[in-house]
């Protein structure tokens, strides 16, 4: 869990890591309905990370995270033993419509810019939109605690 402040609203990151487990399948297609965001990464030693991506971004818009905001992470960026180019991410994530983050946590490049980046897109779409509606509209809509009891993530 991660919380990071977005234009002064506290927002609650709930980070789920199945580092493409078999295992984490059959949780990940749960997970995805009524999630806010995803960060799709890949690491740039590992082509197969890389060529997977297209797999998981139809596992998420099948199982229900299709309106989810979304970024795409390159990760290992301090490596040497590149075998994915930063232009071939760029290029899937310009592909998918999303934002694109080269990072290090060995050198802490960019992991929080790509936390905050995810953070601001879910404060918009989600609790600006939320606020609209609720004064405009006069509707109800669950409380991220609420959300969080109903069984969703990313809130």
């Amino acid at each position: 869990m991660k919380t990071v402040t977005v234009q002064g609203r506290r927002i609650r990151l709930v980070v789920w890591d199945t580092v493409e487990q078999e295992r984490y399948k059959t949780v990940s297609s749960t997970s995805y309905k009524g999630c806010q965001g995803i960060i799709f990464c890949y690491a740039v030693n590992n082509r197969e990370s890389f060529e997977r991506l297209d797999y998981w971004m139809g596992q998420v818009n099948q199982h229900g995270g299709k309106d989810a905001c979304k970024i795409l992470v390159s990760t290992k960026c301090d490596l040497a033993d590149h075998v994915v180019t930063a232009d071939e991410g760029r290029r899937k994530a310009e592909e998918w419509g999303v934002e694109f983050f080269e990072t290090s946590t060995n050198l802490d490049l960019n992991v929080t810019q790509a936390f905050e980046s995810l953070a601001t897109q879910i404060k918009v779409k989600y609790l600006d939109s939320k606020k609209n509606d609720d004064n405009n509209h006069n509707t109800t809509t669950l409380t991220n605690k609420e959300k969080a009891k109903e069984g969703g993530c990313c809130s």
